[in-house]
């Protein structure tokens, strides 16, 4: 069985449906999403705004982690806001 899945924050239209489907099919075979990785993947840019506010949106939607594409030129500035947020 799966562990868990991974979905790109630019589909977050389609989460609705996408979550329903994955609650059904761990249904089925007995489970819950407790214990299940559902990662999201969103662009820096996606969360530049307010890192925290979304890591906060996101949990409440279930996911329980966010791995962020970074991509040249990295905002380092950005990326020690963030771990000071965070890290406190």
């Amino acid at each position: 069985h799966a562990d868990g899945l991974n979905f790109q924050w630019r589909d977050r239209d389609k989460f609705p449906a996408l979550l329903a489907a994955l609650d059904a099919g761990l249904n089925e075979r007995g489970r819950d999403r407790a214990g299940f990785d559902l990662s999201l993947h969103p662009l820096w840019p996606e969360m530049a705004h307010d890192p925290v506010g979304m890591l906060q949106q996101w949990e409440a939607m279930g996911f329980t982690r966010a791995i962020i594409y970074a991509a040249p030129d990295f905002p380092l500035a950005g990326y020690e806001a963030l771990a000071r947020q965070i890290g406190s």
